[in-house]
């Protein structure tokens, strides 16, 4: 079979795309499959599954996922489960429990599991013993994000609180809550740091974020001027190319230990500095970005501006190898072309893991099967 003919459907819990996983995970791979010659498309229930080459399930553990799963199977076609997240982690939050059920399930099902980091992989791995020999590491995609706005709604209050704090070193922390697992649980302890750097140099922080709750309630604690910006997709980039700096704080737990590279990656891409907790995916961009020092960190941004940082030049150049459009749909046309069998035409993968990761998955899956939350 050619790979240009392999008929490719993703199923998605939803085609959101204000969601970072569907971004990542969904939207650019599908693109990418396109591109490479690969018949792409959303599942559609109306079609029988004997229409589709291949199965993806992508952030999908509804019971209609399971349907589709349990479906193909049953028409002998091959399906893909691809996880952005370490769900098992979250089993004990109310209404989880259900979700990990079936995700227990739907890997037993799967002929290949996907996860974007070999941690995430073997923390899967330990939760569904049977599955041992099906992961695959595929990276997120980078979230390339174009420099305007259609939608200004918001940046001139962003504009209005920036101004009103003018030559401070202007920082950004992006992204939602699981828990006390991520979020806003690890943001006072950056905050705090960011509180001792204003000892000797003005900062601001903007969050962005779909929780203003949770910002109203984290708040009363911190010291330095906050500005809270509803998250939407549109508006974004431009609101991230308002800032110098992305704070990236990283509380340890079986959640976050897993996590792909793409929080720093998107800072980076967007021409923001990074002061970052240390994350394994993290280490690759150690030589550009400020790892664990973050008054070293804030320090050296303060004194030399990110747009003129030669570091984050080379650090983009070092993403864009690794995880830009081609790379990353090569990794995918490879998982597709091992389940259908779609050899021919298809060329050696592009995206070679360094020496530091080569044998990773094979090692952390042998050597602590039960690497679970």
């Amino acid at each position: 079979m050619a790979y240009q003919s392999v008929r490719v459907a993703f199923h998605a819990h939803d085609y959101s795309a204000e969601c970072a996983s569907n971004r990542l995970r969904l939207f650019k791979p599908m693109q990418a499959l396109r591109d490479m010659g690969f018949v792409v498309g959303r599942h559609d229930p109306a079609l029988a599954i004997e229409n589709y080459d291949c199965i993806v399930l992508s952030r999908a553990f509804s019971k209609q996922a399971l349907k589709v799963a349990l479906a193909a199977k049953s028409a002998g076609r091959p399906v893909i489960v691809d996880m952005c997240d370490n769900l098992f982690a979250l089993s004990d939050h109310f209404g989880f429990r259900g979700r990990c059920d079936r995700l227990r399930e739907l890997i037993g099902i799967a002929d290949i599991v996907t996860a974007p980091t070999a941690k995430m992989a073997s923390q899967l791995q330990g939760h569904v013993p049977k599955a041992n020999g099906r992961f695959r590491i595929v990276p997120d995609a980078l979230e390339i994000m174009p420099g305007d706005t259609t939608d200004p709604q918001g940046l001139a209050g962003l504009d209005r609180f920036q101004r009103r704090h003018d030559g401070a070193l202007h920082c950004a922390w992006y992204g939602s809550s699981a828990g006390q697992l991520s979020g806003f649980a690890h943001l006072d302890r950056a905050l705090d740091a960011l509180a001792l750097f204003s000892k000797t140099h003005p900062v601001t922080l903007t969050v962005i974020s779909d929780n203003r709750l949770r910002y109203w309630l984290a708040r009363r604690n911190w010291r330095v001027p906050t500005h809270y910006l509803p998250f939407r997709s549109s508006n974004f980039a431009a609101a991230l190319a308002r800032h110098d700096v992305a704070i990236i704080p990283v509380g340890e737990n079986g959640y976050t230990r897993g996590k792909s590279i793409n929080r720093a990656a998107t800072a980076v891409m967007a021409g923001l500095g990074v002061v970052a907790d240390p994350l394994d995916s993290y280490e690759e961009l150690r030589p550009w970005v400020a790892l664990g020092d973050w008054q070293a960190g804030l320090a050296r941004y303060a004194a030399r501006p990110p747009a003129s940082d030669p570091d984050l030049a080379a650090a983009r150049q070092h993403l864009e190898r690794r995880y830009g459009h081609a790379a990353v749909g090569m990794r995918w046309a490879h998982v597709i072309a091992e389940v259908t069998r779609a050899r021919p035409g298809l060329a050696e993968p592009v995206f070679p893991l360094p020496a530091r990761h080569a044998g990773e998955l094979a090692g952390e899956l042998a050597d602590n099967p039960a690497d679970a939350a």
